[in-house]
């Protein structure tokens, strides 16, 4: 038998013709250093194959079975693209096709996917630039002294002689900061929770050693500080006048402004300097919050909103949990496990407004500025600051525990409810009389899914079951107490504003009797979960009407029940409904003089009831005090109390001053409220739910 010829492995085509030693191995080492194909040559089809079927060996039992299994498939794949070539043809969108992944290429040599990434750019290098950091910088100095004389003192400084004047940002002593930011800490971050604790009073520390030793301090550190020390005298109630920082709280009251135009001065800083840091965009954070509870919805509050958005973006916040955070032409500045938690928290709070926003009347109605599509970024954890520390793994607990972000976490579900009415109601239908009333009901349907499947169990406890529990269990804590009572204001305040505009078709066609019936329920149960949130603590219960999400929920509540007063026939039905109004009345006539957005929502409400001759409810006592001080912090934090049998608490004297059954009547013939214009009404106060 002769010896069989062994099959010999063939040079590449470019090594045979440039006369190369070949590797035999395609790509060879030669065709790939110099970017160019290396396909494998077709070999000659060997003596063995060419002989007689009838000489070749019997295949073995594994082989025959490997056959038939290729055969079965090849069969299958057959089949599959005759079904294919049948399906008529669809029409793929250029922008959707180009960025769909084509078939598995081979690596690109490392020279060719080099002069492509040189080539991109190059072609970026003509957009993409970064800012001079010299073209438009400027010089900012900072200085400490008493905080009740920083109103008094000059924005410019002379540093020597020969020079200009230099800009100036005075700033509290480090103890009258201290308490301002634990004030803040205290009352505010309960609802907003944007803040990591343990770092912000880190932060305070760096800020007032480097002004000791004269070091440079970050511009974003001072941006965060002025918008805490903004928000902190915006809050300031006489309860906090034991601090002794202020004379009184109506001192620290009108020094919010001075921080507000202070945080706005250094801000003009930054962006001259090109200034971008996760401070930053956390104090421009809380500057539109306050600015929103200061004004409303004004250009200045939805400006800052933008620019706090699109900082986020320079820093990447966008795509913090994408694949590849850096890009090309773009590395993003490093984030540690406890920073990027926190840029977390900051990116979807700015969500929740943005998608909040949509549905209010202005020039943002209708349209929102962060597509979830463009982001990459989960949600936050369900953590408490007290369990997260640098250097460490961050290990969320089950939603239904409470934490400090247990509110936020809600808050973003509810947000995400309206996203979707957004996008459910054309630009051009984003009026309140143009929307169907199906997306209506829709909406309601997922409000209502929320509140009896979604909430945890903890906001949703009665007091006979809170009281069962020890003192210092986490449910019973001041924290979640304070947010039980707000989500529940801010949810059924939510649905009150949606059914409002059906309140009067729902006493005529039953078509809207629904959304009657969920307006007043919303609104009854908003009146009943401010007047739990009086006895949660005295120090917020003093702040809650200056506050955007409980002031703005309550001016719809009176809405509510004061114009279906005057749709009630039944007289004895008509004296419930008159003290329900009565008390709600007295709360708003309370916010009035601690809100600008409720003292313009209420110069307008007057309007449209002395319109359609709405009589105004008459009240005992001091309506018009400034602040009301309530009493001791109770053991318990509710109280058993029902939508159905909301009323005055007790203690509250209306007198006998009432409006009767016989007075109105004659009021009711005379009223269109289907003629009131809601989106005006609506306009009057629209806060954003902060």
């Amino acid at each position: 038998m002769g010896r069989q010829p062994r099959k010999r492995q063939i040079s590449c085509h470019f090594c045979r013709a440039r006369k190369l030693r070949c590797n035999r191995e395609f790509p060879c080492s030669n065709c790939t250093s110099r970017g160019v194909p290396c396909p494998e040559p077709q070999h000659a089809a060997s003596p063995a194959a060419q002989r007689p079927a009838a000489k070749k060996a019997a295949p073995k039992a594994g082989e025959t079975d490997i056959q038939s299994r290729l055969e079965r498939l090849e069969g299958l794949l057959h089949g599959l693209s005759k079904h294919l070539e049948a399906l008529p043809e669809q029409p793929q969108p250029t922008a959707v096709a180009s960025f769909e992944p084509l078939a598995p290429q081979l690596p690109l040599p490392l020279k060719v996917q080099s002069l492509t990434n040189d080539a991109l750019r190059l072609e970026a290098s003509c957009i993409v630039t970064k800012t001079s950091d010299s073209f438009f910088s400027d010089s900012i100095v900072f200085r400490a002294c008493p905080i009740r004389s920083i109103t008094q003192l000059s924005s410019y400084i002379f540093q020597d002689l020969s020079s200009e004047p230099t800009r100036c940002i005075w700033l509290p002593n480090r103890g009258e900061a201290e308490v301002l930011v634990d004030k803040y800490l205290n009352d505010l971050t309960a609802i907003h929770h944007i803040v990591h604790a343990p770092s912000l009073k880190k932060m305070v520390t760096l800020i007032y050693d480097s002004l000791q030793m004269g070091t440079q301090i970050s511009l974003g550190l001072v941006v965060l500080l002025l918008s805490i020390l903004a928000m902190a005298t915006y809050s300031w109630t006489p309860l906090d006048d034991e601090k002794k920082v202020f004379q009184d709280f109506k001192e620290a009251n009108s020094q919010t402004l001075c921080w507000v135009k202070a945080a706005f001065n250094l801000l003009e800083i930054c962006q001259r300097n090109a200034h971008n840091s996760l401070e930053c965009v956390q104090g421009l954070t809380i500057l539109s919050i306050a600015i929103f509870n200061l004004e409303g919805l004004s250009p200045r509050g939805r400006t800052t909103l933008a620019r706090a958005i699109f900082m986020c973006r320079e820093l990447g916040l966008h795509r913090l949990d994408h694949a590849y955070r850096d890009t090309l032409f773009e590395h993003y500045p490093p984030l540690t496990v406890l920073t990027a938690e926190v840029g977390r928290r900051v990116w979807w709070y700015l969500i929740g407004i943005d998608w909040m926003l949509a549905r209010f009347p202005g020039p943002q109605e209708g349209t929102y500025l962060i597509n979830p599509e463009h982001m990459a970024v989960r949600k936050p954890l369900n953590i408490s600051d007290e369990d997260m520390a640098e250097g460490q793994e961050l290990v969320a607990k089950p939603i239904d525990q409470p934490t400090s972000m247990s509110f936020f976490l809600q808050r973003i579900r509810v947000t995400e409810i309206f996203r979707v009415f957004s996008d459910r109601v054309p630009l051009e239908k984003s009026n309140t009389s143009a929307i169907r009333y199906e997306t209506v009901l829709q909406i309601d349907a997922a409000i209502d899914s929320f509140i009896q499947h979604e909430i945890p169990a903890f906001f949703t406890m009665e007091a006979k079951s809170l009281g069962e529990l020890p003192p210092n269990h986490p449910q019973r804590s001041r924290t979640i107490s304070i947010q039980r009572h707000v989500l529940k204001i801010f949810v059924n305040g939510q649905r009150c504003r949606l059914h409002l505009p059906y309140l009067a078709r729902g006493t005529v066609d039953p078509t809207y009797a629904h959304s009657r019936e969920i307006c007043l329920k919303s609104a009854r149960l908003v009146l009943q979960g401010q007047q739990d949130l009086e006895k949660v603590d005295a120090s917020f219960a003093c702040t809650r009407l200056r506050m955007g999400v409980v002031a703005q929920s309550i001016f719809l509540a009176v809405i509510a029940l004061l114009f279906d007063l005057c749709l009630v026939t039944d007289a004895d039905d008509k004296v419930a409904r008159q003290q329900e109004a009565e008390y709600a009345w007295k709360i708003l006539e309370e916010s009035e003089v601690q809100s600008v957005p409720v003292a313009k929502g209420m110069g307008i409400l007057r309007e449209v009831m002395e319109k359609y001759r709405i009589p105004v409810p008459k009240v005992n006592g001091h309506g018009q005090q400034e602040i009301v001080i309530n009493g001791a912090h109770a053991a318990i934090p509710l109280r058993p109390c029902t939508a159905d049998n909301m009323g005055p608490p007790p203690g509250v004297d209306f007198g006998k001053d009432h409006h009767t059954g016989e007075d109105l009547e004659g009021q009711i013939s005379r009223m269109d409220l289907e003629g009131v214009d809601w989106d005006r009404l609506f306009w009057g106060l629209d806060a954003p739910f902060i």
